[in-house]
């Protein structure tokens, strides 16, 4: 999956709200990706790559995630 630039401004504006209801940083980076990612799924591997984020603080940010039941 490849990010265009629309899709990365995207993900910053959505990423700062998110972070503004107290996500973390890389987090709500991570939610902002799967709501405008397209198609409206992104692997593991995916989302390391576009956000160039380690596998532990992506694992963690999906934890997260899975834990709220914001993602499944």
């Amino acid at each position: 999956m490849i990010i265009r630039e629309k899709q990365a401004s995207q993900i910053e504006k959505i990423g700062v709200t998110l972070e503004n209801t107290d996500f973390p940083p890389l987090t709500a980076r991570v939610m902002a990706l799967l709501l405008v990612a397209e198609p409206p799924f992104c692997t593991f591997e995916e989302i390391k790559e576009n956000l160039q984020s380690s596998k532990s603080s992506v694992s963690t940010s999906l934890n997260f995630l899975l834990r709220a039941g914001l993602v499944d």
